[in-house]
Order: structure tokens, then C-alpha cells, then sequence
């Protein structure tokens, strides 16, 4: 007799034989129906004693990636697409112009053509150059490039070197009227006339325009206004130009005579007679007052009492306007030489021959002297040694004296030309 628990373990494993054959026809037809099967028609096996080992969860094999599929043979390339692509801007630094490179002493940075021959000096201030010429006409220039900035047309020539002060230029013409134009606009705010033609070329201080004619005055007008402020009588035409120091005005006169002359009223300080014609301006420097004069001779006067400390004869008429500087006295004359003397004695440092005449007057800048001549030429010599720097040629006498700015000498000519020159510092 079959136990109770073969009897058992009979009934598990039919009905686990039923579930797989169930399945295994449901995947070949799919047909629900075929699943009641009767157990009658199963041939039933000796029964076995149960088996209670666990059963070990099989693992299911690896998916592999599926491979891609193949493109069919048949399949035709795409034709190629006509639409164009922008082709993007290829991006390229701005290229940096090369810095050039400065120019060597001497040379030309720019010229300017007036209407006639430059007597008068420029002036620089403020970006500008201010120069009068013979054709009457004051020009401002940028000084940096050589172009106008404006211009203004006086009565007759214009050898007055001309003074910028306080946003204004002043100035003298041969038409006997001194000028004061707006320095901006070249607007007149004011003119003066006097009796005669004005070659001198005015001084400024303390709101005062001190200025000679060649009606033998001396005049002191208002920077402001014009008015007169006072005025002083030469015995001879006035083409000095004055010098202000220390309350005092100091001037030459071609009466042959040099005068000291109180700055606030115009009252006489001193009187020192040369002998000839002083067309040079005095220099005002350490004390002392040096004056040239048509006799040849260079004087150093007292500037308190115009007593002599020292002369100096050379080889011509000293026309030229003394610069006095570092302990020395520069001119020059018409015997062709440049001199330099030492300021306290009066004794020769050095001089420099050019091939004509110097009427210019020097200036000092940078240890160097600049100075014109009659051969055409500006000079640059050292100032102690007086050798040879540099020379620039013009296309005429250079009567103009030169004035020093942001590395510049600007000079004028009797070619008609304001001429900037590069001074290498």
C-alpha cells in the first residue's frame, strides 16, 4: 500500500509534468485549448522517493549587441546636396603698424609756407606755432603736423617776433600797430597804434605788453585792453626789443644808448652809452645786462646801476640778441662767427665760423645752441665745446632767431618758409 507521502510527492510531479507540457504546446501552436489534456492519458512512472535538495537558479546567457544591419546592395548613394555652406571668416589679428622710427637730429619734420620771408621768431605754446612774415600775415601752425590753424592779415610787414601770454598773442607790424589776437581763433581783441613802424617785438609781465616803435618810444599798454599804460622817449628809433626782470625794463635804442627804465611807471633808472646804433635785445640774467651794439663790442652792464662789468669786441656789428645760459653769453655778428663767452669775465670759450653773416639770435636748449646764418643754414653746435651738431640747409638768409619746443627748433627763412626741425632729444 502506497503511503500518504509518495502519494504526495505522485501528485507535485504531475502537475509540474502537466505545466511544462502545457507550455512547451502554447510556444509551438500558440492554442490555449490543447492545455486540457486529461491526466488519465499520462503513463504514470514508478513513484520515487521526493527530493528536497534546493533547486539552483540557472543564469540566463549574456544578450549580445545586436549587429548592425547591412545596407542592401540595391541601395543608390544619396546624390550630393546643393545646398552651399557659408564658409565661416577665418578670424586673423589686427596687425599692429610698425612704431616708426624717430627722426635723426637736424631733420625735417615739417615745412610751412607763408606768403613771404620770415624775419619774425615763432613762438610755441599750447600745440601751436605763431609767425609773422613780410606779406603782413600772422600764421598760427600746428605744431606737431605743419598745418594752418588760422590766419591774420595786418597793414604792412611783420618782423615782430610775436608773445604768447595768457591765451592771447601779441605782436607788432610795420603799419605802426601793435596787435593782440585771441590765440585760439586769431580774433582780434585789441589793437594800438603808435607813430611809426613796429619792428620790436613785445615783452609781457605782470599784465603789462612793453613794446619799442620807431617813433622813439617805449610803450607799456594793458595785456587786457590796450590801453596806455605809460610811455618812454628815446632820442632814436626803438627796434630793440625789451627784457622785464625784477621790476625793471630793460631796451636798447638806436640813439645808441641802453636803457633801464622802471616797470610801473616808466621812470628812468639808468642811461649806459655804446656809441652806435643798439638794434640787439638786451638778456637779463644773474645781476647783469647784456647788450650788443653796431660798434662790434658785447657788453655785460650792471643791472642795478648799468655800470660796465666787462666788454667783448669781435670782428662785426653784434645785431644778434645775446642768450644767456649756463654761466655763458652766446651772439652773433655779422663777421660770420658764433661766440660764447663766459658770463662773469667776458672771456672767449669758443666761436664758430658759418659762411655769412649772424644776425639770428640764439637760443639754448639741451645742451646745445641753435642759431641761423645768412649762408642759409641753421646751426646746432654743442654749448660747451662749440662743435658742430647738425645743420639743416634752408632756401634763403636766416634772420629769423629759433625757439625750442617738444624736441623742435622752429625757425623761419627768407625762402618763405616756417620750417620745423627735429632736435633729437
Amino acid at each position: 500500500m502506497i503511503s500518504i507521502s509518495k502519494l504526495f510527492g505522485i501528485a507535485i510531479l504531475v502537475a509540474l509534468a502537466l505545466a511544462l507540457a502545457a507550455c512547451g504546446e502554447q510556444a509551438e501552436s500558440g492554442s490555449p485549448a490543447q492545455l486540457a489534456t486529461p491526466i488519465a492519458a499520462l503513463s504514470m512512472p514508478a513513484p520515487t522517493p521526493p527530493i528536497y535538495a534546493p533547486t539552483a537558479t540557472p543564469v540566463p546567457p549574456a544578450t549580445p549587441f545586436p549587429a548592425a544591419p547591412a545596407s542592401p546592395a540595391s541601395t543608390p548613394a544619396p546624390a550630393p546636396s546643393l545646398m552651399v555652406l557659408a564658409t565661416p571668416t577665418p578670424s586673423f589679428p589686427t596687425p599692429v603698424p610698425p612704431t616708426p622710427a624717430p627722426l635723426a637730429a637736424g631733420s625735417l619734420a615739417w615745412k610751412y609756407a607763408a606768403g613771404g620771408g620770415v624775419f619774425s621768431s615763432p613762438a610755441a605754446s599750447d600745440g601751436a606755432v605763431y609767425a609773422g612774415s613780410l606779406d603782413g600775415v600772422m600764421h598760427a601752425i600746428d605744431a606737431e603736423t605743419g598745418e594752418p590753424l588760422w590766419t591774420y592779415r595786418t597793414g604792412d610787414a611783420i618782423l615782430s617776433s610775436p608773445a604768447v601770454s595768457d591765451g592771447m598773442v601779441y605782436f607788432g607790424s610795420a603799419d605802426a600797430s601793435v596787435y593782440a589776437l585771441d590765440a585760439e581763433t586769431g580774433t582780434a581783441a585789441w589793437k594800438y597804434e603808435t607813430g611809426d613802424g613796429v619792428r620790436s617785438s613785445p615783452a609781457v609781465a605782470d599784465g603789462v605788453v612793453y613794446i619799442g616803435s620807431h617813433d622813439d618810444y617805449l610803450y607799456a599798454l594793458s595785456a587786457d585792453g590796450g590801453e596806455l599804460v605809460w610811455r618812454y622817449r628815446t632820442d632814436g628809433a626803438v627796434f630793440s626789443s625789451p627784457a622785464v626782470s625784477d621790476g625793471a625794463v630793460y631796451v636798447g635804442s638806436n640813439d645808441g644808448a641802453v636803457y633801464a627804465l622802471n616797470a610801473a611807471d616808466g621812470a628812468l633808472l639808468w642811461r649806459f652809452e655804446t656809441g652806435d646804433d643798439v638794434f640787439a635785445s638786451p638778456a637779463a640774467s644773474g645781476g647783469a645786462v647784456y647788450v650788443g651794439s653796431l660798434n662790434n663790442i658785447m657788453y655785460a652792464l650792471d643791472a642795478a646801476t648799468g655800470a660796465a662789468i666787462w666788454r667783448y669786441e669781435s670782428g662785426g656789428s653784434a645785431v644778434s640778441s645775446p642768450a644767456a645760459s649756463g654761466g655763458m653769453v652766446y651772439f652773433g655778428s655779422v663777421d660770420f662767427h658764433l661766440y660764447a663767452l663766459n658770463a662773469a669775465t667776458g672771456a672767449l670759450a669758443w666761436k664758430y665760423k658759418t659762411a655769412e653773416g649772424v644776425c639770428s639770435s640764439p637760443a639754448t636748449s639741451g645742451g646745445a645752441v641753435y642759431v641761423g646764418s645768412h649762408d642759409n643754414n641753421v646751426y646746432a653746435l654743442d654749448a660747451k665745446t662749440g662743435e658742430p651738431l647738425w645743420t639743416h640747409e634752408t632756401g634763403g638768409g636766416v634772420f629769423s632767431s629759433p625757439s625750442t619746443s617738444g624736441g623742435a627748433v622752429y625757425i623761419g627763412s627768407d625762402d618763405g618758409f616756417i620750417y620745423a626741425l627735429t632736435t633729437g632729444d
